[in-house]
């Protein structure tokens, strides 16, 4: 009898606690949920220039959470105990047919049970100008996420999805051992004089605070980065980058203009 009712405890307290974690779960969702609603309201109040269809488009479209560091009157970010769980968490939406995204900005511990709007932020983004960089861009946004998503918290992960990057031409080895950590379309060892043939650039974020200050997503294109394909991406500090750089093709205050490609000057022929 003993046994059984051992046993019976402890079936009813491994109910109860996946009851208490799942009824958790729901809750920080429920109130997450209520803090987009809070947004979604504030953002529609405040912004009587969106069409019919845009309004809907908020209405039923999910934002994005962008999360970043609160940060205080000095410049710095908070962080004494206090505050330190509070956070900037900005849900956004980018609306179809305006070329800025539209931000509401709260301060709220990562549950958001006590966000609130306190002001919409209108920021430029201008990602289709230069539709090359865009497409490189993307693919390196999507390798983060498939490959840094435990690697990177989320500022950083904010950074290299909303930042533009440094483009540099860079003398790195190209990796060949299909065993690393490759995107599933990396060249294999038949490949190598191909790449040699291509120029190599890379994209670049400085990752701020931490041990290893750059991400870097090395890959082949042309030379006006048409065609980029990531060929390795991983992090390192800045003087080993430093170590690669060949020439700096664009800054993140002109990455989102085309490179233009000087034409090779042809030798003078000799005079008859």
């Amino acid at each position: 009898m003993r046994e059984i009712s051992i046993r019976r405890f402890g079936v009813t307290f491994a109910a109860l606690l996946a009851a208490v974690l799942f009824f958790g779960c729901r809750s920080d969702q429920y109130t997450q949920e209520k803090a987009v609603e809070r947004a979604r309201a504030f953002l529609l109040e405040e912004s009587p220039e969106l069409t019919v269809e845009q309004i809907y488009f908020v209405k039923f479209t999910e934002p994005v959470l962008l999360v970043g560091e609160v940060i205080g009157s000095s410049g710095m970010a908070l962080g004494n105990r206090l505050e330190s769980s509070q956070r900037q968490i900005c849900p956004t939406w980018m609306i179809p047919g305006r070329d800025k995204l539209y931000m509401v900005f709260g301060v709220s511990s990562g549950r958001m049970s006590s966000w609130k709007p306190i002001r919409l932020i209108r920021k430029n983004f201008e990602r289709d100008a230069y539709k090359e960089l865009n497409a490189a861009w993307t693919a390196a946004q999507q390798f983060a996420v498939d490959n840094f998503y435990r690697e990177l918290d989320v500022t950083q992960l904010n950074r290299i999805r909303l930042y533009l990057p440094y483009i540099f031409e860079t003398d790195f080895e190209y990796m060949i051992d299909p065993s690393f950590k490759l995107n599933p379309e990396a060249p294999k060892v038949g490949d190598a004089q191909r790449l040699k043939n291509k120029a190599q650039r890379s994209l670049v974020w400085y990752l701020d605070g931490n041990e290893e200050d750059a991400i870097v997503f090395c890959g082949f294109s042309a030379p006006d980065l048409t065609g980029w394909t990531i060929n390795w991406a991983g992090r390192m500090k800045k003087e080993e980058l430093k170590k690669h750089i060949l020439k700096v093709i664009k800054t993140p205050a002109d990455a989102n203009t085309p490179i233009v490609i000087e034409p090779e000057s042809k030798p003078e022929t000799a005079r008859k």
